[in-house]
């Protein structure tokens, strides 16, 4: 799977390509893409508050034995990130010339929402491909909203998933 020439502004979950299926050599990769934060929100018209929850650039990529049909069948369920399957050991993801553009601390953001440039899908427990980043640059972007990745949801303790302990996926992200 391969996006390239693209641009995002302002996204609430961010960009996210997933793949599906076991093969040795699952590929992602991504290219001469710009990804902005939000700006300033000067553009809300008088008397409407701001749009204001926890936003990112990227959604770190993944790699699952499932996957949804190409052509839809039926409303899919909410929310359209959540991964339903395994995760599946192939996948590799590059991503050449990858830009991020003006993303701020919590701090300093008006609303005082968490606002970074990468974060991983909250429902990746099982594997989280290696993510390759090649000429990435960082443009007007905080320390501190670099990247944001939260831990094992405890709730994946449970006989049906991970047994008796969370998975680890959050704890094993290497970019």
């Amino acid at each position: 799977m391969h996006m390239e020439h693209m641009t995002f502004i302002d996204n609430t979950k961010g960009v996210n390509l997933n793949t599906a299926g076991e093969r040795e050599n699952l590929q992602i990769s991504m290219s001469d893409v710009e990804i902005y934060g939000e700006d300033d929100n000067s553009d809300v018209p008088d008397g409407q508050q701001m749009y204001c929850a926890d936003k990112f650039g990227l959604m770190l990529f993944g790699a699952n034995q499932g996957g949804k049909e190409l052509h839809p069948t039926m409303a899919s369920k909410l929310p359209i990130y959540k991964i339903k399957s395994y995760g599946s050991w192939g996948g590799e993801v590059t991503l050449t010339r990858v830009n991020f553009h003006n993303f701020e601390d919590a701090e300093t953001r008006k609303c005082g929402k968490r606002h970074t440039t990468i974060q991983r899908n909250p429902s990746a427990s099982d594997y989280i491909p290696v993510h390759k980043f090649i000429n990435t640059k960082f443009t007007n972007v905080s320390e501190n909203a670099v990247a944001y990745i939260n831990d094992p949801n405890p709730g994946w303790a449970n006989p049906t998933d991970c047994v008796e302990w969370p998975c680890t996926a959050p704890e094993n992200v290497v970019l």
